[in-house]
């Protein structure tokens, strides 16, 4: 596990996200925005180069066998940009959804490393010139960190 320290989204992140969905999904009102969220919980779990498909596809099975069923699953690996698996899952007894994402050391560190960029890209007063530059500085980051053997064609499991 890494950025544990992360695993609950900031109430200021929380507040900015429900803003900007509710500014940009015209008739949504709070409890929509608040269901769109599927990130105030996250996990990271970090593999090695070598040990990453393996790892990823016992984790996924691990976390369906304890009962979690996939809601998403968004492997990027194959992307000019953000390199990783993000998925979301629901708690069997609670109906939580939240994060798990998947990295190597290298894609964790580029994704710590470029989150501030991230979150300039997609706030709503953004220009669609600045939001390209960030967004350009992001995938020069991604674009140096070695994809691992088979991570590109990681699915949910069965």
């Amino acid at each position: 596990m890494e950025g544990l320290q992360y695993s609950l989204k900031t109430s200021a992140s929380l507040k900015r996200k429900l803003a900007t969905l509710l500014q940009t999904r015209p008739g949504w009102n709070v409890n929509d925005a608040l269901r769109g969220i599927k990130d105030s919980v996250r996990y990271t779990m970090s593999f090695s180069d070598d040990g990453y498909t393996a790892g990823v596809r016992e984790a996924a099975r691990c976390l369906r066998d304890d009962g979690y069923e996939p809601v998403t699953w968004k492997n990027t690996w194959s992307s000019d940009g953000y390199r990783g698996i993000n998925t979301t899952w629901r708690a069997p007894r609670t109906g939580q959804v939240f994060e798990v994402q998947f990295h190597t050391a290298a894609s964790f560190r580029a994704k710590m490393v470029t989150h501030e960029l991230y979150e300039k890209a997609r706030l709503p007063g953004t220009t669609p010139d600045e939001a390209n530059r960030l967004n350009q500085q992001q995938h020069d980051t991604f674009r140096q960190v070695p994809i691992p053997p088979g991570a590109a064609d990681l699915r949910p499991p069965g």
